[in-house]
């Protein structure tokens, strides 16, 4: 009975309600803005767990460099051997792992030297002995290694020079693996100044020099100069008046002791007609290159 009552009870009232017939197209439209709401929130929660990643990420930072005024390498290859720098000659080359003493070897010369490292693991070299302690960073990536170098300027390299030809450096490396170092030195000087050429026949004086032929020279029949001077500077030579060939200040004519080696030699010799003890002027024009850049060390 009860159930009967309630039933058309029921009925009753949904015969009471109006009808909607927009409301399939209501219900699909809340549905979609549901949907929506919800892919774009789920969209922003995947771009802020983004934007904490990358804040949780050290950001890169600037790359990482050789000093100013170092030539660019690489100064070794993957396997460890040496490879050469143009403008450059490269000693004193040494392997270690952990700390160590290098034997440095001071240039004569009075050229700025660059020393250079090489490292298996990025890190810092403590060298030791060369004056004040000095720190070379080895971060710079070449292939399957790291390098690094280290400017020194000339005024300290002349004071090695004149105190010590070795000085034993003990080289303290911060990170394991295999470590190598060695020295740079500049074939020719970038700039020669006034006080640089100074008591020498040069670009600043005349360039004759009044000179006897030696007497040896009946045996070698060749007559020698040596030069310093910047890089493209050429001058001609001539001999009481005649041509005698051109010194050339490039890579290849610089000797071991960083200086520009020029020989006149036949045809130029049997062409002049020198003999030992005879007296003669040579001349020396610039042709090529920065003017005053160049000095006359010797001529024999």
């Amino acid at each position: 009975m009860i159930e009967n009552e309630l039933r058309d009870l029921l009925a009753d009232r949904a015969g009471t309600v109006p009808d909607n017939p927009a409301r399939t197209r209501e219900v699909h439209a809340r549905v979609g803005r549901i949907r929506r709401r919800r892919t774009a929130g789920a969209a922003l929660v995947l771009v802020l767990v983004a934007l904490a990643g990358a804040l949780l990420v050290r950001l890169p930072g600037r790359p990482e460099t050789l000093p100013a005024g170092v030539p660019a390498g690489p100064y070794f290859g993957d396997d460890g051997t040496s490879r050469a720098v143009p403008g450059y000659r490269g000693s004193g080359y040494f392997t270690f792992a952990g700390d160590a003493v290098w034997s440095y070897n001071a240039p004569f010369s009075m050229l700025p030297v660059v020393i250079m490292v090489g490292c298996e693991s990025r890190g810092d070299l403590i060298l030791r002995g060369l004056g004040d302690d000095r720190r070379i960073s080895c971060r710079v990536p070449v292939g399957d290694h790291y390098e690094g170098a280290l400017l020194l300027p000339a005024r300290f390299v002349g004071i090695l020079s004149k105190n010590t030809a070795t000085a034993d450096v003990h080289v303290e490396p911060g990170t394991p693996g295999r470590w190598q170092v060695g020295v740079l030195q500049p074939l020719l000087p970038d700039r020669l100044t006034a006080d640089d050429l100074r008591g020498e026949l040069s670009g600043y004086e005349p360039g004759r020099i009044d000179m006897v032929v030696p007497s040896y020279f009946g045996q070698s029949r060749t007559l020698t100069v040596f030069a310093e001077c910047v890089r493209g500077v050429r001058l001609e030579i001539r001999i009481s008046g005649r041509p005698a060939g051109t010194l050339d200040c490039a890579d290849r004519n610089v000797n071991d002791d960083g200086l520009i080696e020029h020989t006149i030699r036949d045809p130029y010799v049997t062409r002049l007609g020198l003999r030992p003890m005879q007296h003669i002027l040579v001349d020396f024009r610039q042709v090529a290159g920065p003017p005053k850049q160049w000095a006359i060390i010797s001529f024999s």
